[in-house]
């Protein structure tokens, strides 16, 4: 798993070279996530553009930056990727399992939820927040309060924040799996 390993500039360079090689071998089609549309690809957006623009300021006046041929590998799954955020795909999902009106829910309330008590999901966010699953709307504060927990745990290099980063991963393709009916051997149920 491709993880920042500290707060400075370089790691986020040497972040987004990891990423880059690893994109460069995979090629992807599709970039999956929850609420990746909101806040991970605006956000890998951003980091890209200051990379280029990092790299533009390290030449000298006239010269162009020269980029390794991995780089563009994470610039075309940016540009090339369809990107299907499951927190869109979920809420309609669970609304015709409630018969009620499709709501904006957090990955905690769609990993308790009734429809998926069969799906042998890790339901890991109890790691950063002990009441995850039992939240439907949750507050500003205490998003706030979560986020200071998963930046305390990554810093502190706490394995839970690892097994709660698996458990997002994990939870989100099997998730995708069992809305669009994918089975194991990669076929439609």
């Amino acid at each position: 798993m491709l993880r920042l390993k500290d707060d400075m500039d370089e790691a986020e360079v040497e972040l987004l070279d990891e990423a880059a090689r690893w994109l460069f071998n995979v090629r992807p089609l599709l970039l999956l996530g929850y609420n990746i549309s909101g806040y991970d690809y605006p956000l890998l957006a951003l980091k890209v553009k200051w990379y280029d623009d990092r790299g533009r300021a390290l030449c000298k006046e006239g010269e162009r930056p020269v980029f390794p041929r991995e780089y563009w590998a994470l610039k075309d799954a940016l540009t090339r990727a369809f990107v299907l955020d499951m927190m869109h795909s979920l809420r309609f999902a669970m609304a015709k399992y409630d018969g009620n009106t499709a709501k904006y829910r957090s990955l905690a309330y769609s990993v308790a939820h009734p429809m998926f008590a069969g799906v042998p999901l890790m339901r890991r966010k109890e790691l950063a927040d002990p009441d995850a699953n039992k939240d439907t709307n949750v507050a500003k504060d205490k998003q706030t309060d979560k986020g200071k927990k998963l930046y305390e745990m990554w810093k502190t290099h706490d394995p839970s924040f690892e097994s709660y980063l698996e458990g997002d991963v994990h939870d989100v393709l099997l998730l995708a799996e069992e809305i669009y009916g994918v089975t194991k051997s990669g076929g439609m149920k």
